[in-house]
């Protein structure tokens, strides 16, 4: 996928933020916190990621919603889409149905922090249900129709 969308992933100690993306003219650049963890650069890698896909339509595709300001939806749906893309539903949903329901022992599995593994299980619904998130993004309308928004979970 980093091919296809042209993107070199660097590690660089000292900065201060978990990670970057930037355009150099003939690629995308992200830059990763070499001091963080390995599973948190993975997560910022593809929290990154996603900055690069929504790139052409960020300005389309993440208008303010109620009290949720366009900036704070783009990373919002930049976490869900890293934390999908890492630990994807059907497979937790497998491996909880094994008997794998330590949220220490599936991080390991899916090489994700606890803290992500627990939020990714209570957005999926196998944890915590009352306090699951939610991300809000706005369908793109058909030609001729109004924006729909839509909440996902």
């Amino acid at each position: 996928m980093a091919e296809l969308l042209r993107v070199q992933v660097e590690t660089r100690r000292g900065i201060p933020v978990a990670g970057s993306t930037h355009w150099t003219g003939g690629a995308w650049l992200i830059m990763v916190n070499a001091d963080d963890a390995p599973t948190r650069q993975r997560f910022t890698i593809g929290h990154e990621l996603k900055h690069v896909i929504d790139h052409p339509i960020v300005n389309i595709a993440y208008p303010a919603i109620g009290d949720l300001s366009s900036e704070e939806r783009q990373e919002d749906l930049c976490d869900y889409f890293s934390a999908c893309v890492l630990m994807p539903r059907r497979w937790l949903k497998h491996y909880w149905g094994l008997g794998y329901q330590r949220t220490d022992e599936l991080a390991r599995m899916f090489g994700v922090s606890r803290a992500a593994m627990r939020y990714r299980l209570i957005d999926i619904g196998l944890l915590d249900p009352s306090v699951r998130r939610r991300h809000y993004f706005r369908a793109l309308p058909l030609a001729g129709t109004q924006p729909q928004e839509a909440l996902i979970a």
